[in-house]
């Protein structure tokens, strides 16, 4: 049996510096000690510190990496922001409705280099390479096609046991983002998506299925807890027909309005050991954040 490590956040929307303002704390409710959020420094500190003591650790996010960002990483088009999520050892993501305010040809430069199309490249001996982790749209469709516009699984090897991801963003995409950035798009239930990607997986011998989903749900208690929880979210894990698939779910409205560590409970899912971030540093992220860990069979 080896034990997995899995580090889950979402809605980095490009935040590389600690926000101010409004958003410079979570709130009385969601935490009480007012502590300031942090960016992408205080983001990779916490997860360097969840990582030690775990050899067998991945790192996964589910979805708005991109877009909707502060003034520092909108100017470079996100792409200083791909760069720090490299630098943080990002393994896979999956995408969210953000991810596709330029349009699909943004998202695919994002993925896979090249120049802006109309700002050029900012460094021209040095043009942005894309990301070296993969996106994951497992619901996100061609239309009339069932091609998706990115690969929707992917299977990570750590330990000798292969994990698979399932990416996907809200089926309600198109209600949330301007419609010629999706024009030609087709974006499927995610209950369907997830079951029949899963099927897939496990034909392929993957036990361990990690489910990234863009969708919402709220609780009851403070960014460290995962009380009665509720929401969209919890509906589709349960219409889930592989009980020992993960579920990171994420909260598209805003990148500091619910952070919570939760895994819906799908009946079958036990863990060796379940582990909330309950770590605060001095400065948190501004996005939602979760570990587990559970054991697979090598």
């Amino acid at each position: 049996m080896v034990a997995v490590q899995v580090l889950s956040f979402n809605d980095y929307h490009g935040h590389l510096e600690p926000p101010g303002g409004a958003d410079a704390t979570l709130g009385a409710t969601l935490d009480p000690s007012a502590t300031e959020v942090g960016g992408a420094e205080y983001l990779a500190t916490a997860l360097d510190t969840l990582r030690q003591g775990h050899p067998h650790s991945l790192t996964v996010a589910a979805g708005d990496l991109i877009g909707g960002s502060p003034f520092l990483s909108g100017l470079f088009h996100d792409e200083p922001s791909v760069e720090s999520l490299e630098a943080m050892g990002l393994d896979v993501s999956g995408v969210g409705n953000h991810e596709f305010d330029e349009g699909l040809a943004e998202l695919q430069r994002m993925q896979y280099g090249g120049c802006h199309p109309d700002d050029g490249c900012y460094f021209p001996d040095r043009p942005y390479d894309g990301a070296d982790f993969p996106w994951l749209a497992a619901n996100v469709h061609f239309a009339g096609s069932t091609k998706t516009v990115l690969p929707g699984t992917s299977v990570e090897t750590v330990g000798g046991v292969r994990v698979g991801f399932i990416g996907m963003t809200l089926e309600g995409t198109p209600e949330l983002v301007a419609q010629a950035g999706i024009r030609g798009l087709r974006f499927a239930d995610e209950v369907a998506t997830a079951n029949a990607a899963a099927a897939q997986l496990t034909a392929q011998g993957v036990e361990a299925i990690v489910v990234l989903l863009h969708e919402g749900g709220v609780q009851a208690g403070t960014y460290g807890a995962c009380e009665g929880i509720s929401g969209p979210v919890l509906n589709i894990a349960e219409g889930s027909t592989r009980p020992s698939t993960w579920w990171s779910p994420a909260t598209p409205t805003s990148p500091t309005s619910a952070p919570w560590p939760t895994r819906p409970a799908t009946p079958g899912w036990s863990p060796r050991r379940r582990r909330s971030d309950g770590w605060s540093p001095r400065r948190c992220c501004p996005s939602t954040s979760a570990a587990a860990t559970w054991s697979a069979t090598r």
